[in-house]
């Protein structure tokens, strides 16, 4: 084996050696990329913060849910668009017997709406007995799952013509998660109120009164809570129907939704009602660890039929914290999370239930 020359050792021993150096300010002392050396996090003087879950996700004052009842051409053709425009997703209530574009329902699907069910035939849910009942939604939501690889769950269901009685509510809730009523109104943000059975909602019909229907948004801001809006056809040819309406006041409403996109969170049906029984079962804590960490533990479970919805967990920053930047993993992986700032006093937090994060400021 040939030797190097004498003179050329030094050299390899001193680029072995910046080699090495190199390498260690990188990484951290364990051989992690980023580690200590390269971020380094402001200690805590005092105890653990206060902390909640927040009423709706992002701390939004309400919930907003759009929907579409009977599954028409003019969802997939006309609506579908404007919604995909406006960052919105709806749900569409489908009675499965009528439907002929399955193609166009896997679509929506895959794009993130909601297929719900609205029963196979479409009858007066208080008047057929209980076994039709249960028929005509097992055949919905086998019609669904077979036709739609994306849909393995449809929490969701909306009352043909909104007839119910308590015979139906017992029945459609050994299905769903959650049932759309014909009472109008706004639906309370207290999960200990609300009747998933018999959701409160908004149609549009005639004479398509768009600013009442806005009223509505505004009251449920105001009380914090959550409207559900729905229609049936929308025409792209300005025509009005007792079930039409002009695509032209249709998007006046969606202007106006997105006029109060601060003030909403743009939920489908599930999501909105997995979240009000998360949210009611959860239990939130915190503690400070090592001296500079926040480990906030929430506690709960996602209820049967329920969507993987994240709750929103609130806590004022601490002082030392102001001006800094909050980074917050969940616990043992490293993965990032979503942290909202909706003023310098407080940090949110996206948490899956049941997780435990750990929230610190960098310097």
């Amino acid at each position: 084996m040939r030797r190097r020359p004498a003179a050329l050792r030094p050299l390899m021993r001193f680029s072995a050696a910046a080699a090495l150096l190199l390498q260690l300010t990188r990484c951290g002392s364990d051989g992690s990329p980023s580690g200590p050396s390269t971020i380094r996090s402001v200690p805590l003087s005092g105890g653990p913060p206060a902390v909640t879950v927040c009423r709706w996700p992002a701390d939004r004052a309400a919930a907003y849910t759009i929907g579409f009842d009977d599954f028409r051409d003019s969802h997939f053709d006309v609506a579908r668009p404007e919604l995909n425009r406006a960052g919105i997703k709806g749900t569409f209530y489908v009675n499965t017997r009528s439907v002929t574009r399955w193609n166009s329902l896997r679509r929506m699907a895959e794009e993130g709406h909601e297929i719900a069910s609205h029963t196979w035939s479409h009858p007066r849910c208080s008047v057929i007995g209980e076994n039709e009942l249960r028929r005509e939604i097992e055949r919905a939501i086998e019609d669904i799952r077979n036709h739609l690889p994306a849909v393995q769950k449809v929490p969701c269901f909306s009352y043909p013509y909104g007839l119910l009685d308590e015979s139906s509510k017992a029945v459609v809730s050994r299905y769903h998660l959650c049932a759309r009523s014909g009472v109008e109104g706004v639906e309370t943000g207290d999960a200990e109120h609300a009747d998933l059975r018999a959701l409160k909602a908004v149609g549009a019909y005639p004479p398509h009164d768009i600013d009442r229907l806005n009223a509505f948004v505004t009251d449920a801001v105001a009380s914090r809570g959550w409207i559900i809006v729905y229609f049936h056809s929308v025409s792209d040819r300005n025509r009005s129907g007792p079930e039409t309406i002009p695509l032209e006041l249709f998007r006046r409403h969606l202007s106006f939704v997105l006029g109060r996109g601060d003030d909403l969170w743009m939920a489908t049906q599930g999501q909105a009602a997995s979240y009000l029984l998360m949210r009611q079962n959860a239990a939130v804590s915190a503690a400070v660890k090592g001296g500079d960490r926040v480990e906030v533990r929430l506690e709960g479970k996602v209820p049967d039929l329920g969507l993987p919805v994240p709750l929103s967990v609130a806590f004022n920053r601490p002082p030392e914290w102001i001006g800094r930047e909050i980074r917050a993993e969940m616990g043992g992986s490293g993965r990032r999370i979503p942290v909202h700032e909706p003023d310098p006093s407080r940090i949110l937090l996206d948490m899956p239930v049941p997780s435990t994060c750990t929230v610190t400021a960098t310097q």
